[in-house]
């Protein structure tokens, strides 16, 4: 248990650092840094979720580990997400490879389907959006996390979709009721997504929901 213990602070700590401390090396497009306050914040969340998660759940197979891996970037990309407004492709990636252990091993053909249906499906939606009001329905970024989520977790990943959109739409309308965002803000995703999934997971875990 030691030794889980100390993997999940090494990840979670070199995460942090690149996140919230040096998110250039993730994207070249980030030009905001959270506050110094919100930096540690970020920093203590992290590891303490990270090493509450290993701790509580033992993960001890490759698949457990890299399931563990996928929630701890998306944790990340939600952050990463809410202050710069940008999902980076690196951390897409490490996304990516955490969720090949449980195809490989699993081979859960429904994740491959509904991954390429949620990356069609979104694909098409934004384009008839954009060719009709001028804008996207959702950003690129958002659409390439929603395909990792439809790879890692299969069909269950339209709950978390449902969910995610609800959450940000209570959000979004209490911003606009209280004049702290306009019709024209962008929303980041990424973090009522990570929310929803973690809501769903739970839900899941403990059978309520």
């Amino acid at each position: 248990m030691i030794v889980q213990l100390l993997i999940a602070v090494l990840l979670s700590g070199v995460g942090s650092y690149l996140s919230f401390f040096k998110p250039m090396i993730l994207s070249s497009n980030i030009e905001a840094k959270p506050s110094r306050n919100w930096q540690w914040l970020g920093t203590v969340v992290s590891i303490g979720g990270s090493a509450g998660a290993v701790f509580y759940f033992s993960p001890e197979t490759v698949v457990e580990w890299c399931s563990y891996l996928f929630v701890l970037v998306f944790f990340f990309i939600s952050a990463v997400d809410l202050y710069s407004k940008i999902i980076p492709n690196r951390l897409l990636s490490i996304l990516f490879v955490a969720a090949i252990p449980s195809l490989v091993y699993e081979f859960e053909i429904e994740c491959i389907i509904s991954s390429i249906t949620m990356f069609g499906a979104f694909t098409i939606l934004n384009l008839g959006v954009n060719r009709f009001y001028n804008k996207l329905a959702f950003g690129w970024g958002d659409v390439k996390l929603i395909t990792m989520l439809a790879l890692f977790m299969g069909w269950g990943v339209l709950g978390v979709i449902y969910l995610g959109i609800i959450i940000g739409g209570v959000f979004a309308g209490l911003g606009l009721l209280t004049k702290k965002i306009t019709r024209d803000t962008h929303i980041p995703m990424a973090g009522f997504l990570f929310l929803a999934f973690v809501l769903k997971v739970f839900g899941v875990y403990f059978d309520f929901l």
